[in-house]
This record gives structure tokens, sequence and C-alpha cells, in this order.
């Protein structure tokens, strides 16, 4: 005689038309599978979701024909959803093709322990069924309940999904990766960004806020970005430079200001990229601006840069200056290279903050 199986229910399963039930779901689930993502790219998505019913309900009597009448009442469910999206009474939503298969691996759990004398997983199942339920009577937020269900089935699932927004990284995180790239690429000292974030913050204080902070912090991360984009025996090079490399490293401006203006919101920081190597004397670069012309951020960011490029060694300069130096040719500069106002604020901060210690070095 065969052996039989007793689940908790005291029902006797024969192997054979158990062996013949799984192979009829797997067969159901691949058909579903197909059926889902059909629907996901189709314009019409009636004829799948017609589809999707009839396979539905090929596994609902399937699962009453062997007595799994828990799991059948399950999938009627899901059908009730699904009845109302073919039925016009509620529109389709992605999310119900991933409730469904997941929902139905859940099936698969749920009957694979009944077969094993396990009722559990059939329980557990009660808590999404209730979610289900409450997406086929409250039309108006079948999407939260979407989301509800979808959670209680894969919980990494919902935050790749309805949280993807949330988690993505922000600008000025993607700024700073971009920032630590450069770094490394043009064999800046490790920290570079940082002490010039610290400088440009403090500073900004001490003349009481007149650039707004995160378009300076996005206009620090990427004033060098198109540095990275130049090629390094260019970028490294000791020796004079032709015209043409000369014209090279003057545009490398323009391709961080192009980055920041392609996003929308960046405005401000993409002028102060721009702008950072224009001279108050109108010498600078790229477009010989001067003066007032020449936004507050890039006055400050071209002190600031001058600052960490000569107390700090660079790949293509192991030297470099003593902080009274630097202090003593920045102020020689003003009115020339720096705007005299930006230049006493300078003042301030090595006085109060850099030469007490405060800034990290």
């Amino acid at each position: 005689m065969a052996e039989r199986f007793e689940a908790s229910t005291h029902v006797n399963f024969d192997p054979e038309l158990v062996g013949d039930f799984r192979d009829e779901f797997q067969d159901a689930y691949d058909q579903v599978e197909t059926i889902l993502v059909e629907l996901e790219q189709a314009e019409d998505k009636h004829p799948g979701l017609h589809a999707l019913f009839r396979g539905l309900h090929s596994i609902k009597s399937n699962l009453r024909m062997m007595q799994l009448n828990e799991l059948s009442e399950f999938i009627h469910s899901l059908e009730n959803i699904l009845d109302d999206m073919r039925e016009d009474r509620l529109a389709y939503d992605a999310r119900f093709s991933d409730v469904t298969l997941l929902s139905l691996e859940q099936v698969r759990d749920a009957f694979n322990a009944q077969f094993a004398g396990d009722n559990q997983s059939i329980q557990e199942l009660l808590p999404l069924q209730s979610i289900l339920d409450k997406a086929h009577q409250d039309h108006g937020n079948v999407g939260s309940h979407m989301r509800d269900a979808l959670l209680h089935l894969d919980p990494l699932l919902v935050e790749d999904t309805a949280n993807k927004k949330d988690e993505r990284p922000s600008d000025l995180e993607f700024f700073a990766h971009i920032a630590n790239y450069i770094e490394h690429r043009l064999g800046y000292d490790d920290g570079a960004t940082r002490r010039q974030l610290e400088m440009a913050e403090q500073m900004n204080a001490l003349a009481n806020h007149p650039i707004d902070t995160e378009q300076l912090r996005a206009a620090i991360y990427v004033h060098d970005v198109g540095m990275a984009f130049l090629p390094q025996d260019l970028v490294h090079k000791e020796s004079v430079f032709t015209d043409e490399e000369r014209a090279s490293l003057k545009a490398h401006p323009e391709l961080g200001a192009h980055l920041l203006s392609q996003l929308g919101i960046w405005d401000e920081a993409s002028m102060m990229v721009l702008q950072h190597h224009e001279r108050m004397d109108g010498t600078g670069y790229p477009n010989k601006l001067q003066q007032d012309d020449i936004c507050q951020g890039a006055k400050l960011i071209t002190i600031i840069d001058t600052f960490e490029a000569m107390t700090h060694s660079r790949a293509h300069r192991d030297h470099k200056r003593t902080v009274l130096r630097v202090v003593a040719e920045i102020n020689a500069q003003s009115e020339k290279q720096f705007d005299p106002k930006w230049v006493e604020v300078f003042n301030v901060w090595i006085r109060q903050i850099y030469i007490k210690g405060s800034a990290k070095k």
C-alpha cells in the first residue's frame, strides 16, 4: 500500500495525487508568470486580466479538489481584486503582479507544509488575506493596500519600489562621491574636499551667510570636476603649457557648471563653479568678468581654492607654503584677484579659526 501523508486537519493525501497536483500547480504558476510579464507591456490590459483570472481560478479549483479549502479561499481573495480590475471597477496596479507571484509562492510553501502535516503556514497567510480583502473593499486606497501586502510578503521589495525615491542618494551625496574621485584622480592630499567644505561654511558663517549653504556645498564638491576629465599628463604637467593646453585647462569650469545646470535646482552652484576662476580685475576665465559681475560664491571659492592649493601638496607639486606666507599672498592680491570683503573675512577666519587650531589641516 502506498505511503500516505496526514495533515494537521486529518486529511490524507495520496502521494501520486500530490505529485500530480504539484505538477499542475507548477504549470499554472509558470503560465501566470508569463501572463503577468505580458500584462506589464500590454496597452490593453483586459485580455491579460481575463487570462490571469482563468489561471488563478484553475489553481483555486485544484486546491479545493485537494481539500485545501483555506488556501482556495486565499486565492479567491486574489480573484476578487483581479475581477475588480477586469471589470474596470479598479484600475490595474502593477504592484498586483508582484503580490500575485509572491502570494503563489506562499501558497506553495503552505501546501507543502500541509502535506507534511504542518498547518502553521496556512495560518500565516491569514494576515495577508485580510490585506487583500481590504483592497477589494476599499478601492480608494488600493495602492496603500498593495504596498502593505508587499511589505508583508517581502519588505526589501517595498523598499526598492515604494521608497526608492527616499532611499536614492541625494544630489549632495552624489556630488560627494564625485569629489572623492576627483581627489584621487588629481592627486590632491586626502581630505582636500573636507577642508574646503569646512573653510567655506565657516567663512560663510562669519559673513552672516550671504550664500545659500547647500548651493555652496554643491559648488565646492563639483568645482574641479572638469579637471578630472582632462588627460593626466596635462593635469600634472610641470613645463610651460601650449596655447591649446591652456585653453583646455581654462574650459574646466564650464564642464562642472554644465553638470550642475542639467539637474535643474543647482543654478546658483552652477554659477559659482563657472566663475570660480574669474578675477576682480577682469583677467580671469572663462569670461573675463570683474568685480560685481562675479557672484559671491565664486569670490569665496577662489580664495578657498587658492588657500588649499598653496598649503597642501598636490601630485604635480610636492612642496607647500607656510600659512603665513599664503595669508600674505592672498592679501597682496586683494582687489586684483580677490574681493577685498572676502579677504577681510578670510583674515578673520585665519585668526579666529585656523590659527587657533579649530580648522582641521
